[in-house]
């Protein structure tokens, strides 16, 4: 961990080491790294599976135990190795708010810092981590542009945005006004007052929990992120290429970006009802 994974965030660092703690040491035990068996891995993720671990999960805790032999290969501790670790998994379904529904929690914000924060994420796209950490020098006023290059995690610790992946995004009209509404004496843009200190994770996710409830709208599994993902499905139903949602959203895969282009409900719906046979038509002209 101090050298393979020394330059991860610290988030990901925490999460390694609490599967080491809590999965892969307490199973494996004093087993040596060369003698894992593709039979002991297949062993773990059953055992995992048996506790109602999720398949995602599981291809978490399994990877970091694939990222540790791998390692251990290129270091010439241990030969090649032949085993799989991946096991087949869905995507988690993309819940997005409603555009009326943001309009909504917009409206039902007591303070000016969430209404901005809440538009930074449906109307730019923003992480809650990268609305935490953006500068008011990151808002360019002449050319109304964003730069996005640095993120907070749920630890507090400032680092690179997700993927690594700086961004540059046009400020929308709605999202334009808010932010000029701010307080910019402070360092962040959605920051404490009076203070250059940024706002904390708990603090941040306790108040849009508020605001759901204020707005009388159906909070979704991840109320923050549900707003981002409103940003990339209406980019998607609007017809934006998706080269272009890719670099919007700042995706590391293009696959991710594919994901919005059928998450459309309504769509699929158009579709389906385009098989319906109208009166006239060839097929109910023609005879059994």
């Amino acid at each position: 961990m101090d050298n393979y994974a020394a330059a991860h965030k610290p988030s990901a660092q925490l999460a390694k080491r609490r599967i080491l703690k809590h999965h892969l040491i307490p199973y494996f035990g004093p087993m040596q790294l060369d003698a894992i068996r593709q039979e002991d891995v297949d062993k773990l993720v059953a055992l995992l599976l048996r506790g109602k671990r999720s398949r995602k999960t599981v291809n978490n805790i399994t990877a970091v135990l694939s990222s540790l032999l791998r390692y251990a290969v290129r270091n010439k501790v241990i030969g090649p190795i032949d085993l799989s670790f991946n096991i087949k998994s869905q995507d988690a379904e993309i819940v997005a708010v409603a555009a009326e529904d943001v309009d909504k929690l917009v409206q039902a914000c007591t303070d000016l810092r969430y209404r901005a924060a809440i538009l930074l994420a449906a109307d730019a796209g923003l992480r809650v981590g990268e609305i935490r950490a953006l500068q008011w020098p990151d808002v360019n006023d002449i050319a109304r542009e964003i730069t996005v290059s640095r993120s907070f995690d749920r630890t507090n610790a400032l680092s690179e945005t997700k993927g690594w992946e700086r961004r540059v995004l046009p400020i929308s009209e709605r999202l334009w006004p808010a932010l000029r509404a701010l307080d910019r004496t402070t360092r962040y843009v959605f920051g404490r007052r009076n203070s250059d200190l940024p706002l904390r994770y708990d603090g941040v996710r306790e108040e849009i929990l508020a605001i759901y409830k204020r707005a009388e709208v159906k909070l979704p599994p991840k109320p923050w992120h549900s707003l981002r993902h409103a940003f990339c499905t209406e980019l998607a139903r609007a017809g934006v290429p998706v080269n272009v949602l890719k670099e919007l959203a700042g995706h590391k895969s293009i696959e991710t970006t594919l994901r919005y282009m059928h998450t459309d409900r309504e769509a699929k719906r158009g579709a389906i009802d385009s098989l319906r046979i109208h009166p006239g038509s060839h097929a109910a002209r023609s005879k059994p």
